[in-house]
């Protein structure tokens, strides 16, 4: 194919209705690979000297046009990137909908276009696999299913938590901070993003055969659905509200919705989560006697500063606390939580800021964790300890494990994915989201009588 700039075609649906937005080397470039791919309609062309172009390939109109013509996707034809942050902000003062404006940039955010490498040979004896896990915490601990099935592996992550997750597991070559991209990739034979879905980002056929025609066969079936598993041209939050949906309608979890047509065999929501037994030491010195765990708090997002709706409020923590205290005083109550987590009043322990691998170590060991949905709560489910998870936006029938007590809002709940930042603002506005605020001390103690009294119960037996 001619020209060296790569028309975005992961992202523009083959027979979507476009506009090129220049006619310059990139824009020319975009069109005359359409022309000979016929991946697309593009309707016409706009370019602010439009007046230059009366002979051009296809018709040249001024930027206005846009607004009277009915189109899928806005593609930018430009590559310099405080040109294209201009247009795009231009575009959309004008009234273009942000998700239909489609750019090289977008393959800066990402990793790169997917690539399919076909008829290469290759003598290596090992398979050469990038493993890009996203989100926090817990989704790092659930994308093990699919890590679990892999060998052999880089791994793109923040590199703190993806160790926490994936050291010391004999099939992990080394960590590289950050995602892939279309640089760095060249160097794989295979390249996935595990998100709610599994992603094949670079693919190369022959020599995936060589190693697992098993293999080979799963990732031609989800390199040939990619249109389908990416949603194209969606912002995330509303693409995770779709894949929702989905799984609501068919009965899946956040596990088994990886599990595409079925093709990793996921069945239930264990992993292998390696822990650090050299640790073991250090927790006997903290001395904790018997105890609980809580946690106030979420994975921190990029660049977000703002709690997130699904905290339960301190002062709940707080009064809980004092119920405890109250009925149970041989109980320690430890917080674990973050370095800069505001200290819960009536705790006993504060464990915060510590290494992955000791934190770890306390959860196996409590009595039972309360937490809102998150990170430690699905570390907890993988050691065998209970949690009491209090669930606001995020549905409890995605992220919840049977063996939680799973407590759920009766006023407002599951608003995941209906705007952009329902993770930071409450959809009815309220700043105290009714969600999380409807939940009581009340009834979360009185689950956690029940279920501290037969742990309780049954520890006196055993001993």
């Amino acid at each position: 194919m001619e020209g060296i700039h790569l028309f975005p075609f992961e992202f523009v649906p083959r027979g979507a209705n476009i506009i090129i937005y220049g006619v310059g080397n990139v824009g020319s470039e975009f069109i005359q690979q359409i022309q000979k791919t016929k991946w697309c309609n593009v309707l016409f062309a706009v370019d602010r000297n439009y007046l230059e172009y009366p002979n051009y390939i296809l018709p040249v109109y001024n930027i206005d046009q846009l607004l009277t013509t009915e189109y899928d996707y806005v593609v930018i034809g430009i590559k310099k990137k405080n040109v294209i942050d201009e247009i795009k902000s231009d575009l959309i003062c004008m009234g273009v909908e942000e998700n239909k404006i489609i750019g090289v940039w977008n393959r800066e955010m990402e990793e790169g276009p997917p690539v399919l490498v076909e008829g290469r040979q290759t003598s290596s004896k090992i398979l050469r696999v990038g493993f890009f896990p996203t989100g926090g915490m817990g989704d790092y601990i659930i994308a093990l299913k699919i890590f679990e099935r892999l060998v052999q592996l880089d791994i793109f992550c923040r590199e703190g938590i993806g160790r926490a997750v994936y050291a010391g597991l004999p099939n992990v070559n080394q960590f590289i901070n950050g995602s892939p991209n279309h640089r760095n990739i060249e160097e794989y034979d295979v390249v996935l993003r595990v998100e709610h879905l599994v992603h094949v980002i670079r693919f190369d056929y022959e020599t995936v055969k060589l190693h697992s025609m098993e293999l080979a066969q799963i990732l031609m079936i989800l390199y040939q659905e990619r249109s389908e598993l990416s949603l194209d041209g969606m912002a995330q939050a509303y693409k995770d509200a779709i894949l929702l949906k989905r799984a609501s309608m068919v009965g899946k979890n956040r596990y088994t919705m990886m599990d595409y047509k079925s093709l990793w065999n996921i069945t239930d929501q264990k992993v292998n989560l390696p822990i650090d037994e050299s640790y073991e030491e250090e927790f006997c010195r903290l001395n904790l006697g018997r105890y609980i765990t809580i946690n106030r708090g979420a994975d921190r997002i990029q660049g977000e500063s703002r709690t997130q709706v699904k905290v339960w409020p301190k002062a709940y923590y707080e009064e809980l606390n004092r119920r405890i205290k109250r009925e149970f005083p041989d109980i320690n109550i430890v917080q674990l939580g973050s370095i800069d987590d505001e200290r819960i009043e009536g705790c006993h322990n504060y464990i915060l800021g510590q290494k992955f691998e000791l934190v770890k170590h306390i959860l196996r060991n409590s009595l039972l964790h309360i937490d809102c949905e998150g990170g430690l709560v699905h570390m907890a489910a993988q050691f065998g300890t209970q949690s009491i998870v209090l669930f606001g936006p995020t549905p409890v029938g995605y992220y919840g494990y049977e063996q939680n007590i799973n407590i759920v809002s009766e006023k407002c709940k599951e608003c995941m994915g209906v705007t952009k930042e329902w993770f930071v603002e409450c959809y009815q506005g309220l700043k105290e989201p009714e969600c999380m605020y409807s939940i009581t001390p009340e009834r979360v103690f009185a689950e956690f009588k029940k279920s501290i009294s037969k742990k309780l119960d049954t520890k006196i037996k055993v001993e």
